[in-house]
């Protein structure tokens, strides 16, 4: 906020017009700050690739600014990776576990094919033979 009031004023001052802010820093330089805010080596140069065009247009604070968030936005990115991952491990341990149950329901399946083959046998068996009060459950 600060930054860009100090801006405003500074370009009330000038005219309307802010000269552009020479950057020194380039993008080894850039990986190696992203690399010190604990980025891997990986992530931290494509990061640095696609940040360097942008501080040639800062002050140095601002420059510092965009590091520092580059850097916080990677550690989201880093957390959100983890919770995928765990998300992903539950998902197969879930689809596992579905697996299971589909397996012990076509067992039972099974089973109760033959038991009602088995109840059809003695209905049939059953109807040609005198009744002896006996009970079929």
């Amino acid at each position: 906020m600060r930054f860009m009031v100090w801006r405003r004023n500074l370009q009330r001052e000038s005219g309307g017009a802010i000269e552009p802010f020479e950057c020194d820093l380039r993008a080894p330089d850039i990986r190696s700050l992203l690399e010190a805010r604990g980025i891997s080596a990986d992530f931290s140069s494509g990061l640095a690739a696609q940040i360097e065009p942008r501080m040639a247009k800062l002050d140095r604070s601002a420059q510092a600014a965009l590091i520092e968030g580059a850097a916080l936005a990677a550690e989201l990115y880093r957390e959100t990776d983890r919770d995928l991952a765990r998300s992903l491990r539950g998902l197969r341990e879930v689809e596992r576990m579905m697996g299971a149950f589909s397996g012990e329901l076509s067992k039972l399946d099974e089973v109760l094919e033959v038991l009602a083959a088995y109840v059809r046998r003695m209905k049939t068996s059953g109807a040609s033979a005198p009744d002896h009060g006996r009970t079929l459950h």
